[in-house]
């Protein structure tokens, strides 16, 4: 978990092979259901932040990095949705389980 201002960041790790496995992309879509579940509580039950999820493939990770990224550069760009898991565009329409 990574907090930068009013937002925590839960970061998964992972090596660049298993980005993409089936058996990751279950969690993912578990994980983005809990942090949509967080952000419906009263904002004090949830430290006063926003949660987001992220995903962090160490060859991602290492390219940013090496180019000069920041720590919250890298964590907003790997941001993990649930039309971004299930590989649809619409994210681009407003998908009600794209809310964070």
């Amino acid at each position: 978990m990574v907090k930068i201002g009013n937002i925590i960041y839960v970061v998964e790790t992972k090596a660049e092979k298993d980005v993409n496995s089936p058996n990751v992309k279950l969690k993912q879509s578990s994980t983005i259901d809990w942090i949509n579940k967080i952000n419906e509580l009263d904002e004090e039950k949830r430290m006063s932040c926003t949660w987001k999820y992220v995903l962090l493939g160490e060859k991602t990770f290492y390219s940013m990095s090496d180019k000069g990224a920041t720590t919250e550069e890298i964590l907003k760009y790997n941001l993990m949705s649930k039309s971004k898991v299930k590989g649809t565009l619409t994210r681009f329409i407003g998908d009600k389980d794209d809310r964070y």
